[in-house]
């Protein structure tokens, strides 16, 4: 009896052996100009955003970026977090003129290097992070992962996820078109599928809270990821320290309720434990802009 082909999970019909599956004998030389300008562009992007002329939006935006996180993250200023604070100060900060670093790259290039870097800053420049689902890894290749948001599969070539990443888990990261390929911008966070339907939920309850805001209609998703990036990242980099993780049996938007009502009257909190004798407050923590994001308390 014939062994039953499996469809490809890119979503294109065919089988995955005649698919992505293929074993290509061959590069495309075309391709290879696009990985080029890709590196390329990745380098001269991270010269032109360490320049002296943007040290002040620089600094602003990593206390931004910083003061959204968990204190243990914030004072650690590990190579991930100073990375993907990099990235986002790249593609989503809007520097004092308005414009993000890379609008602003493009507009002050005289010339691309190439028609592909021109290509590839027009379409990087319209990227926002996005919540992905690993359908399948691919042993020395890559992943094939599934846009929560939009709903688009797509392969991304990279071969040190594929190894460390399985299907099943939830990814927070910014995926950009490299010519016929995609490549994942900078480190990403991977969580268990089990985090899928609690980000899920969250992302749509703030998305319609911040068009209501703004007193704006819900428009796509691109807008709102690119302007709330930072804070959904944080959301995702507590979830992946938190020593506690939804049981079984527990609703996950049970779960979720109880944890807005805690961040949402921290001001009650802190009256509380101020009147009693049972607690010392230490110290608060607050971002650049002087809101509060998180108090140490100890019992006396």
């Amino acid at each position: 009896m014939p062994r039953t082909k499996k469809a490809c999970p890119c979503g294109s019909g065919l089988a995955y052996e005649k698919c992505c599956g293929v074993q290509k004998a061959y590069y495309s030389l075309d391709q290879i100009r696009w990985r080029r300008a890709g590196q390329s562009l990745r380098r001269g992007l991270g010269m032109f955003a360490d320049r002296p002329e943007f040290s002040f939006d620089a600094a602003r935006a990593q206390d931004i970026y910083l003061g959204c996180l968990d204190q243990r993250l914030a004072e650690s200023n590990d190579d991930f977090t100073m990375e993907r604070c990099f990235e986002w100060f790249i593609f989503d900060y809007k520097l004092s003129g308005g414009k993000t670093v890379i609008e602003t790259f493009r507009d002050e290039r005289d010339e691309p290097e190439s028609e592909q870097e021109d290509v590839l800053l027009k379409e990087w420049a319209r990227s926002s992070i996005s919540l992905y689902e690993v359908t399948q890894a691919i042993a020395g290749e890559g992943l094939i992962i599934k846009d929560l948001l939009s709903r688009k599969v797509i392969k991304v070539r990279d071969i040190s996820a594929a190894a460390d990443i399985g299907a099943g888990s939830v990814l927070l990261m910014r995926v950009l078109k490299v010519g016929e390929e995609y490549e994942f911008s900078t480190s990403g966070l991977a969580l268990p599928g089990r985090y899928k339907e609690i980000l899920l939920d969250r992302l749509r309850r703030d998305r319609r809270e911040y068009f209501a805001k703004n007193e704006e209609p819900v428009r796509g998703w691109a807008p709102y990821l690119r302007e709330r990036a930072h804070v959904i990242n944080a959301w995702v980099m507590d979830l992946g320290i938190s020593d506690s993780y939804p049981e079984k049996d527990q609703p996950l938007r049970e779960m979720e309720r109880r944890a807005i009502l805690t961040v949402t009257d921290w001001q009650k909190v802190l009256e509380q434990l101020n009147n009693q004798d049972d607690f010392i407050l230490i110290r608060e923590l607050k971002d650049a802009a002087g809101f509060f994001r998180q108090a140490t308390a100890a019992l006396s």
